[in-house]
């Protein structure tokens, strides 16, 4: 039963990481435009709600990484390294 649970974990990474791949791009290119509060202001949530799913997934994924069972070192460094990029489009505010 434990070899079926880290395949499972090891799949379950694999997917994560490519779903991190691309909110951390999608984050980065910060495709929504600001939206008008109704108080003279500008709100850009939805580019930070891409950029908090992308922190998650790739958090998410470093966690099945750890349990997987084949390539757990790649996987661990492929979800750390998806975690910096979605921390780095957390900072670049669309430029």
């Amino acid at each position: 039963m434990l070899p079926a649970r880290k395949s499972w974990c090891t799949k379950l990474a694999l997917g994560l990481i490519s779903l991190a791949l691309l909110a951390a791009l999608l984050a980065l290119a910060h495709p929504f435009p600001l939206i008008e509060d109704g108080h003279g202001g500008y709100s850009n949530a939805p580019n930070f709600w891409t950029t908090v799913a992308a922190l998650s997934t790739s958090g998410l994924a470093g966690l099945f990484s750890i349990f997987a069972g084949k390539w757990r070192g790649r996987l661990v460094a492929a979800s750390v390294s998806m975690f910096l990029l979605s921390y780095l489009a957390l900072f670049t505010d669309g430029h």
